[in-house]
């Protein structure tokens, strides 16, 4: 079995195989990922008129804000820069993975895999205030009908309960001590 396919088993059914996207650059990811994808690197970008112009062919109000407040909180926060790779940069850096993920955790109604996934790159005391930005920004693509995909990613070092290897009660008072 290629390291891209995994197996399930429909109730009822036989087994059968499902590609797996390739979540390693843009090609696999969907529209609403690579709307958030997108806008994210424009508003990295020298020239802001093109990602004001993205979001209004889209018609997501209110994503530039905590795009740009979210930015602000890394650079403040950590000692490295957001990572974010060129416009047509067909790969995609961890940071951007990070975003992604978070963003899709809040639509998906799991804040505390957002905190998760931000805890690693942010200190503790930064990832709330990332989170309210996280939570705006997934509130204004839901409201523009943009749905980004449940799934995990895979970037080093990403989860925090998962490199704890405790039960899931210990990584809860971890959490909230941090938090």
């Amino acid at each position: 079995m290629d390291s891209r396919e995994w197996r399930f088993r429909v109730v009822g059914g036989s087994e059968s195989t499902a590609t797996q996207p390739d979540l390693s650059s843009t090609n696999g990811l969907q529209t609403a990922e690579l709307v958030l994808l997108i806008g994210f690197r424009l508003e990295r970008s020298p020239d802001r008129v093109l990602a004001a112009e993205h979001w209004q062919r889209c018609k997501i109000d209110g994503s530039a804000a905590p795009i740009r407040s979210l930015e602000q909180v890394f650079q403040v926060a950590c000692d490295t820069p957001l990572g974010t790779n060129v416009t047509d940069e067909p790969t995609l850096s961890d940071d951007e993975k990070r975003i992604l993920w978070a963003v899709s955790s809040i639509q998906n109604g799991r804040p505390i895999e957002a905190f998760d996934v931000l805890v690693n790159r942010l200190p503790g005391a930064a990832v709330r205030v990332a989170l309210n930005f996280t939570r705006t920004l997934a509130n204004a693509f839901i409201d523009a009908g943009f749905y980004l995909p449940d799934r995990s990613w895979s970037v080093k070092g990403l989860s925090f309960q998962r490199s704890l290897r405790a039960p899931a009660s210990t990584c809860r008072g971890v959490r909230y001590s941090l938090h």
